[in-house]
């Protein structure tokens, strides 16, 4: 059974945000099919237009300022109903639907224009590659065909580009617990540490590890463990603040990076995060956290020296007895 037009519409448009291509600064390759369209189809405007629920905006653009429009006037949006062939207006002032566009009676004084769909494998129709004119003109089969072929590349470079950002996502994510793994934090922490340092602000890092883990691996097993570490990501994840980046290092260790925040607030969070585990975790899992925590202090020349602080001070935190807080600020 078909799908009423409102979901119809939220399907294609949520499969539009899956690229995360809006918005996105111009890219070479876009921007080369625009002038091949334009220069194959001989006019002066060609586009890679993306449809959303208010508006079309323009990946790529030649022989237009705008950057977006109003969806309500646009002309690709009738595009997107017919996914197997472009839409060809030779004339829009004779098309009642155009009466009262301002892109036919203003720059660009649309009168030509030509649109194939962008087609994603799954049949959703994201926009179009379409090309204007201000004079009224055909288009060839030839033509069209060509207008699709691009259009088709336009799709797969767009899937190729989404495949790559999650590979990179991957790449710099903790399979077992969903945060950041040790290549992210060493570029994350390298980033903030000398944006901290330049701009004089304050940066705070707290470093902890479950305490006697082997032990609790050897006794209960490894999927007791993995259960463990990942409730001990999603405490760090509840305590820790929207500006802070929660980072599993390897094995139990983790780590938070603070941003413009000081010695006292960092302790404050590493306090609440190690009652928490207190709170929290019974029976089975039942277990605590030694935390170590530092700040960039004046005289620190790069990262790696922060780093050895918290590191130090999670290693007084296990001295101490475990189940507590250290610092070294």
């Amino acid at each position: 059974m078909p799908l009423q037009p409102e979901r119809r519409e939220a399907q294609r448009l949520q499969a539009l945000h899956q690229y995360n291509i809006l918005d996105t600064p111009a890219e070479d390759f876009f921007d080369d099919i625009v002038l091949l369209a334009a220069l194959m189809c001989s006019t002066p405007i060609a586009l890679i237009t993306l449809v959303d629920s208010t508006r079309q905006w323009f990946k790529a653009k030649i022989g237009m300022q705008a950057i977006q429009t109003a969806r309500e006037i646009s002309v690709c949006q009738y595009a997107l109903a017919h996914p197997d062939n472009v839409l060809v207006i030779s004339d829009v002032t004779r098309d009642a639907r155009f009466t009262d566009n301002p892109l036919v009676h203003d720059t660009p004084y649309m009168r030509f224009y030509a649109g194939a769909p962008l087609v994603t494998a799954e049949r959703e129709v994201l926009g179009t590659l379409c090309i204007i004119d201000s004079r009224a003109r055909t288009l060839s089969r030839t033509k069209q065909k060509i207008l699709q072929v691009l259009a088709r590349r336009v799709v797969a470079a767009l899937d190729t580009r989404s495949e790559i950002a999650s590979l990179q996502i991957l790449s710099t994510t903790d399979a077992l617990t969903g945060l950041h793994n040790r290549r992210a934090f060493n570029a994350i922490f390298t980033a903030k540490f000398s944006s901290a340092k330049c701009a004089g602000e304050p940066l705070s890092l707290i470093l902890c590890d479950i305490d006697h883990f082997k032990q609790f691996n050897d006794t209960l097993g490894h999927p007791a463990g993995d259960r463990l570490l990942q409730f001990v990501s999603a405490a760090l994840r509840r305590c820790a603040r929207g500006t802070d980046d929660v980072t599993r290092l390897g094995g139990d260790e983790f780590a938070i990076i603070l941003p413009n925040t000081g010695c006292d607030v960092a302790w404050q969070i590493a306090n609440r995060l190690r009652q928490a585990m207190l709170a929290q975790f019974e029976g089975e899992l039942a277990a605590t956290i030694s935390i170590g925590v530092a700040d960039l202090q004046p005289g620190m020349e790069n990262e790696t020296t922060l780093f050895s602080e918290a590191d130090r001070a999670l290693y007084e935190a296990k001295r101490q007895g475990r189940d507590s807080v250290a610092t070294e600020c």
